[in-house]
């Protein structure tokens, strides 16, 4: 164990307080450990690996959780029952640098992001809503200070005005014309959200993904001024046109008015 570099921790949530009180008995040497992967309620692990650079929800389980009180509630449970747990533990990781994190994104998560963990460098935000808009929360991580990657879901999860057909409407229909039309509209939609959030966190942001897919990348001097800035869109011409823009313009774009 002394050697083990990377753990994945995900156990029955009715197994956590077990697990919790073994490991404290036993004394594992986890130090070592660089990068860490937890299932819901497993914040305990943290403390364990003080040393990590790494650390991600396992996306598999962690929108849903057993201590729901209701399916309403995973919403609430997973921000607040073991997201906030998790990322409070993380502020005495003096290494961490990357965060990988499935969750529905409100701004009070994004601040215990801020509050916990202000000089993080690589911060991914999976998930399958910004329940509190893009707009809202780009002022938040404007404040990450030491913020060089950034990765963002597709526009259709980020309340920017974007929406695709359900499935079994047009999304799926074989009129190659509908389907073509709608990922033009992705297309320009992604450009939308990669000019604003670029406008917002310019000073620092190397990197941008959205959708799992680069859209920007930022070579910067030792000084931290840009010295070549490269898009990664479809259309560079139409997106190019958003810079001119100014911000009040570009937050009422991804508010969708």
């Amino acid at each position: 164990m002394a050697r083990l570099q990377r753990l994945e921790f995900v156990i029955p949530e009715d197994h956590t307080a077990v697990f919790e009180a073994a490991l404290q008995q036993a004394k594992i040497d986890l130090s070592k450990i660089s990068s860490l992967t937890l299932g819901p309620h497993c914040d305990f692990m943290v403390a364990c690996c003080p040393n990590i650079e790494i650390l991600s929800s396992n996306t598999q389980h962690w929108l849903r959780t057993q201590r729901a009180k209701s399916e309403l509630d995973w919403i609430y449970d997973s921000s607040r029952a073991h997201f906030l747990p998790m990322i409070s533990a993380a502020s005495k990781c003096p290494n961490l640098s990357h965060l990988v994190l499935d969750n529905w994104w409100t701004t009070d998560t994004i601040e215990a992001v801020l509050v916990n963990v202000p000089k993080l460098q690589w911060l991914e935000l999976e998930g399958c809503r910004y329940e509190d808009g893009l707009s809202k929360l780009l002022p938040l991580l404007s404040q990450l200070k030491n913020l060089r990657c950034l990765s963002l879901p597709e526009p259709r999860y980020l309340e920017i005005g974007f929406r695709l057909p359900e499935v079994g409407s047009i999304r799926c229909s074989n009129r190659a014309g509908m389907r073509k039309y709608f990922e033009a509209e992705r297309g320009k939609a992604t450009a939308k959200v990669a000019k604003t959030v670029f406008s917002v966190c310019k000073a620092n942001l190397e990197n941008l993904w959205i959708g799992g897919v680069r859209v920007l990348e930022v070579v910067r001097a030792k000084n931290g001024h840009p010295v070549r800035t490269k898009w990664y869109l479809e259309d560079a011409e139409k997106a190019d046109k958003l810079t001119a823009l100014d911000l009040t313009s570009q937050i009422l774009l991804l508010d969708g008015r």
